[in-house]
């Protein structure tokens, strides 16, 4: 049978199925009560599950009375070295998405962007030891922010025939290019300066805006938007062998 992965982000929730490491079915944005129901169908054996939202408490409960549950947290056994100084403040997320990294290239220094609600820059070296890394605004709280923060500035949806530009000849043009290629210099930013201490890095985009952002960065960047799950299925195995 295979086991079941959940990921509940801020604003969209993922499953997956795995087979061993092998991804065998996906599910996007599923609620709680669909999630429910397909789990008391199926059964699975082993279940991992990764909640960044507050109040779920009774939700839990439930997915734990119809499979083997482990729920992530920052104290769950997991494949890697903490070096974070404040280990109990790291969030679920970040830690799947490292161990999601360190499952695909093992040996080699990897640097996580996560492109969601925030960007979230992660750090683990060649020897599996976490150092940390950075938080900053996401994509669209950038947007939200000016318009929440100023009396005249509008909110900013991008469409498909939206362009950034270095220089922007509107109010929305210089907004919309003043957020994108601000994340894009601020990402090139952290690729250099970390590849001059690590030439061999891997650098790996995850979360809903990675897509948005490879094509528009210099360096090379693996997107790859299922890492966390990866990761989470690496940590349920772990913690099933360890028993």
């Amino acid at each position: 049978m295979l086991n079941l992965v959940i990921d509940l982000g801020n604003t969209a929730a993922k499953i997956a199925w795995f087979e061993n490491n092998d991804l065998q079915e996906f599910q996007y944005n599923l609620d709680e009560v669909e999630l429910l129901q397909l789990i008391e169908t199926r059964r699975p054996p082993h279940t991992i599950l990764s909640s960044v939202r507050k109040n779920i408490e009774e939700f839990i409960k439930k997915v734990g009375n119809l499979t083997q549950l482990i729920v992530l947290k920052s104290d769950t056994y997991a494949p890697f070295q903490n070096l974070y100084a404040t280990p109990h403040t790291l969030g679920v997320d970040r830690i799947a998405g490292v161990v999601g990294a360190k499952t695909l290239y093992p040996d080699q220094p990897c640097l996580v962007i996560d492109l969601g609600t925030c960007i979230t820059y992660d750090f683990i070296d060649a020897e599996n030891n976490f150092l940390g890394g950075n938080i900053a605004p996401g994509l669209q709280m950038r947007f939200k922010a000016m318009q929440h923060f100023t009396a005249k500035l509008p909110m900013i949806e991008l469409t498909e025939t939206d362009y950034e530009t270095l220089t922007g000849n509107s109010t929305r043009q210089a907004m919309l290019s003043g957020v994108v290629l601000g994340i894009t210099f601020e990402i090139e930013g952290y690729i250099r300066n970390y590849q001059q201490k690590y030439p061999n890095l891997v650098t790996i985009a995850c979360g809903g805006d990675a897509i948005f952002f490879e094509t528009k960065l210099k360096p090379t960047i693996f997107a790859v938007p299922n890492l966390t799950l990866v990761g989470l299925n690496r940590i349920l195995q772990y913690n099933v062998s360890a028993n």
